[in-house]
């Protein structure tokens, strides 16, 4: 192997692991979960949603059930600004049926979450869930209506159809499509951009893109490299990536075999309604050279009922003249 291929597949597999990848659950809590990353995810919130957000406090991601019938709620993120603003944030890699239901039951248990017996509704505070989508959702099943279908970024609130009222924006939900987001380094502009293309490409990177524009991209070079975790960290961050890369071959190997065996059924199937067509060919030869019905039954094996049926196809007028009194 030339010496210039192997720097190149060596400088490929250094990139790929350079930095934690916030794709994972475990490299997005750590990046922007994480009381380290809090410097982070205020930028981000800031560059998507204006200027004066500041994140004063995480909150525990586990919601607890009213009872114990209903369903257990657990957030990627969870945490709060100086105002109380509450902030849902995260990261959908996978396509996941029913996503857009899934992630409305999480904003509905953060605004019902907040008050305790006796707490007055005028209380409640503005709920934000950003979601990010790693992968296209489904488009044709009732299953994934509301997904968003154009543009990278779709931002909905509240807002009164007829017109004549005003918007709600303390309900606000805005979906990030990953896949959508199709600028080059040197395309983007604007802090939303540059955050946007980090997060996507971060696990292939070899160095932090706009370190040099932006000292907040230099911190998150130094702070996302996986050679800055301590020992259990790294090694809880392998076993996990580990992990997704096996179930990813499993399921490729899965549908592979799924494929295959569709496509070897299709092909029996094909081959014996070629075998039943022919076997009717010769039964419609077979009748209109005058053999009766039950010498074609033996010669075809075809079924009674499908050799009446082909006789009454061919000679329409014998049926309707046995049924003249």
């Amino acid at each position: 192997m030339k010496d210039g291929m192997k720097k190149g597949m060596a400088a490929k597999d250094e990139a790929f692991c350079r930095f934690i990848s916030p794709m994972t659950d475990f490299g997005f809590k750590r990046i922007f979960g994480s009381e380290g990353g809090r410097i982070f995810l205020n930028s981000f919130l800031n560059s998507l949603l204006g200027a004066g957000i500041s994140i004063e406090e995480y909150l525990d991601k586990e919601v607890s059930p009213d009872s114990a019938k209903e369903k257990q709620t657990i957030f990627d993120i969870l945490c709060k600004d100086s105002t109380g603003q509450r902030f849902i944030v995260e990261m959908q890699v996978r396509r996941q049926p029913h996503f857009i239901q899934r992630s409305l039951y999480y904003m509905c248990r953060n605004i019902t979450g907040q008050l305790k017996k006796g707490g007055k509704y005028t209380d409640i505070r503005p709920v934000v869930g950003i979601f990010f989508l790693g992968s296209e959702m489904d488009m044709d099943t009732e299953s994934h209506v509301g997904v968003p279908r154009q543009g990278c970024i779709n931002d909905y609130i509240l807002t009164d159809k007829t017109g004549g009222g005003d918007d709600y924006d303390s309900f606000r939900q805005i979906y990030i499509s990953l896949s959508r987001f199709n600028k080059a380094e040197s395309e983007c502009t604007g802090m939303i951009d540059k955050w946007i293309y980090t997060i996507k490409n971060m696990e292939r990177l070899n160095e932090m893109p706009f370190k040099d524009d932006e000292e907040l991209f230099r911190k998150l070079e130094e702070y996302a490299e996986t050679s800055n975790m301590d020992p259990d960290q790294r090694l809880a961050y392998d076993l996990y990536v580990d992990s997704l890369r096996a179930y990813d071959r499993t399921l490729e190997y899965e549908t592979k075999m799924a494929s295959e065996k569709a496509r070897r059924e299709g092909h029996e199937e094909g081959r014996e309604d070629g075998r039943k067509e022919e076997k009717m060919k010769i039964a419609r030869t077979m009748l209109d050279m005058g053999f009766d019905e039950t010498s074609v039954c033996k010669v075809t094996g075809l079924s009674r009922e499908t050799i009446a049926q082909i006789a009454l196809e061919q000679n329409p007028s014998a049926a309707s003249a046995e049924q003249q009194p």
